[in-house]
């Protein structure tokens, strides 16, 4: 168990670091690439190339409010696609400008590598197919009004290649690490089923039940208003597994577990809470009900048909019940309900006390 906690834990601190990763990419690409845009922008509007500036120019200011929005809106995804999609943009306009002396396309190779690795990669293709697809209309269509420069043919031709070279090879990093990421992800959630399941009954188990159903000693959701918790205890179980066998024991635990399974409504919550014993909670019920629940349980249990190995084996069981108020603490109800169960024992066992 310390084992399968320990893996959980790890893999959710390495999903937590790829977050805090990506954030941090998109944090620092963005102030970087707006100040260069502000210092090439205000360069290209003293030079006179109003045109070229002024798209620098917004570019920076766009980049800015993208560092804001990331700050406090916290949608990593978003604001990757504000980053991605301004990258595009500017490298669209370095294409057709041509930038200073036509050294544009030099900055286009970083530029589409940053927006690949800030999104994912579904969003990574639809970048590179509509750069690329726009570059090569650009450049390869005769007398083409948009482009404001000239380039070569061979210049054409090695920036293409290059091009489709970076986009490939980013995206292939890109599919790799998201598929790493998934498997990380689907690994998280078979560890943390399996923490917090009962391998033997396939109910909740009592770390599920303190992981998602109370937080410092108060229950939590539709609990939290009030209610009923049982606990239920097989009667004469070690009588059972000195008599019949361990593996025998098994099934009548998996058996009471699968009777008390079909015998809840949706919104109650069931678990095995240790050895031989079940806690049932019982959302917006009140104690009487709680008490007739309980008794409609231990009636199905003792009139079970239960065979083992062709021997018929009685089986009963012994309920306490205790009222879940709105302030209770939730060790006090589970100690009360754990009080009552004894008490159930001492009175001979086979029923029910609350």
């Amino acid at each position: 168990m310390k084992e399968s906690l320990s893996a959980i834990d790890g893999s959710a601190r390495l999903l937590n670091l790829e977050k805090q990763k990506r954030i941090f990419l998109i944090n620092a690409f963005t102030a970087i690439g707006a100040v260069a845009s502000f210092v090439f922008g205000s360069s290209s509007l003293f030079g006179g190339m109003l045109v070229l500036g002024t798209v620098l120019i917004c570019a920076g200011f766009v980049g800015c409010a993208n560092l804001v929005f990331l700050a406090v809106r916290k949608n990593v995804a978003a604001a990757a696609n504000v980053m991605g999609g301004l990258i595009i943009t500017l490298s669209t306009a370095l294409m057709i400008g041509g930038g200073y002396q036509n050294t544009g396309p030099y900055w286009v190779f970083p530029l589409v590598s940053v927006a690949m690795f800030v999104n994912n990669f579904r969003i990574g293709l639809l970048y590179a197919g509509l750069f690329l697809g726009f570059c090569l209309y650009l450049l390869f269509y005769p007398d083409n009004p948009l482009l404001l420069t000239d380039y070569s043919n061979a210049a054409s031709i090695r920036f293409v290649a290059a091009l489709s070279s970076i986009l490939l090879l980013c995206l292939s990093v890109q599919y790799s690490q998201e598929q790493s990421q998934k498997q990380i992800r689907m690994i998280h959630q078979q560890l943390t089923q399996a923490a917090t399941t009962d391998a033997l009954t396939s109910l909740h188990n009592r770390r599920y039940i303190y992981d998602h159903h109370i937080d410092k000693d108060r229950f939590l959701g539709s609990i939290g208003g009030g209610g009923a918790l049982l606990l239920v205890d097989v009667d004469h179980f070690k009588r059972i597994n000195d008599d019949m066998g361990h593996d025998a024991g098994d099934i009548v635990l998996q058996v009471v577990a699968r009777h008390l399974r079909e015998a809840i409504r949706d919104e109650d919550i069931i678990a095995r809470w240790g050895g031989e014993e079940f806690l049932v909670i019982l959302p917006n019920v009140t104690l009487s009900k709680a008490y007739q629940r309980a008794e409609a349980l231990r009636q199905r249990i003792e009139m079970a048909d239960i065979t083992i190995d062709g021997q018929p084996c009685r089986v009963t069981i012994s309920v306490g019940v205790a009222d879940i108020g709105a302030d209770d603490n939730a060790s006090n109800v589970i100690k009360l309900a754990d009080e009552r169960l004894y008490r159930a024992k001492k009175q001979g066992r086979n029923c029910v006390v609350y």
